[in-house]
């Protein structure tokens, strides 16, 4: 937690209050008019979009964009996309209305894709999902420090709804469109893509389980037989521990990935497929695990896949959640996790208030 001094308590209590909106609501369970929910589900995407507007734009590296945006979008090597949509918004706003501007879309189209994956039809779904969002910590991290892996990851995810819907040209159109933000982005869409293969579950249990040791042997055998594998931007990581709590990161997305798993997910359900698809991210993230910042940054792709996974998972539950102190016990719990985020030193820094 970061200094008490130095928390922006107005941002905390804009998502004590979001979040608070969500969980009366699923606390209501059955309560609340099915007509009532779309005024519910618009309110909360209209709020998380204003909070990136009031609170967004500051981050660590947002002098790096402000920079970019200034100059000719088309010197850039890679991500034309990215810098050419903020090259005009730096001609139209002022600093630092760009990012903030860039942040809050970012912030409504995950909105979207969350009511667009569960629908309109599962109306508490989105709501649950909306709450998870406001809960994940790769949501501030994108969208304050890494705001060019955000849209990749958000556009990926909402090129999904077609993809589950067996609509793959869209799809690939989303890979095309994320990849000219992002490169990184491959990698998630490869998980996504994978979930339409008929991989045995035993191949995708081995899989799961050799990954997290994959870079550490790779390291050492470079090392001990000096074979040179390690090298360039690689090289440069292996000693760079700026990961946050990255091992306890990887041991809760691990957990969850082996939940999903082994509770065997309908492969001929849409729905269910995103469950193979953070599965498939995990794994992949895990490959690099040796490399803390490259690791982090991967495993932010699967985190924005909860919103879509944690309500599908938990429909399966619903006799135990039918009891108040089940829900209650939740709630709680929900807040006090996200207060310890909301005031963790690495979001705050993310965001640019530390």
């Amino acid at each position: 937690m970061a200094p008490l001094a130095q928390v922006p308590w107005g941002m905390v209590t804009y998502l004590v209050v979001l979040s608070s909106m969500s969980l009366s609501v699923l606390l209501l369970n059955e309560r609340v008019h099915y007509r009532d929910y779309r005024w519910v589900i618009f309110s909360l995407m209209l709020l998380f979009v204003v909070f990136f507007l009031a609170w967004g734009g500051y981050s660590t590296d947002s002098w790096r964009y402000v920079d970019g945006f200034i100059g000719s979008p088309l010197v850039y090597e890679k991500e034309h996309l990215f810098y050419i949509i903020g090259y005009f918004l730096d001609k139209a706003f002022v600093a630092p209305w760009p990012l903030k501007i860039y942040a809050a879309g970012c912030a409504g189209l995950v909105c979207l894709s969350i009511a667009k994956f569960h629908g309109m039809d599962k109306p508490r779904h989105v709501v649950f999902g909306m709450l998870i969002l406001a809960l994940t910590p790769a949501c501030f991290l994108l969208m304050g420090n890494a705001l060019r892996q955000a849209y990749a990851a958000v556009i990926i995810v909402f090129g999904m709804m077609y993809f589950v819907q067996g609509r793959y040209f869209i799809f690939l159109f989303s890979g095309i469109v994320a990849f000219s933000f992002h490169q990184t982005s491959v990698i998630l869409f490869a998980a996504v893509a994978l979930t339409n293969f008929r991989i045995p579950l035993g191949w995708t249990c081995l899989g799961l389980a050799v990954a997290p040791f994959v870079s550490f042997l790779v390291v050492f055998a470079d090392r001990i037989l000096g074979l040179a594998i390690v090298g360039g931007r690689w090289s440069y990581y292996l000693d760079k521990n700026e990961g946050v709590f990255y091992l306890e990161k990887f041991v809760v997305a691990y957990s969850i990935a082996w939940f999903f798993l082994l509770s065997n997910p309908d492969r001929n359900d849409g729905k269910q497929q995103v469950l193979l698809a953070y599965v498939y991210m995990v794994m992949m993230s895990s490959l690099i695990l040796r490399f803390q910042v490259p690791f982090e940054r991967m495993l932010a792709y699967s985190e924005l896949l909860l919103p879509l996974c944690l309500p599908v998972v938990a429909s399966s539950y619903k006799r135990v959640l039918n009891y108040r102190v089940v829900r209650l016990g939740g709630a709680v719990f929900l807040l006090v996790m996200g207060l310890l985020l909301w005031t963790h030193g690495s979001i705050l820094s993310s965001l640019g208030y530390l």
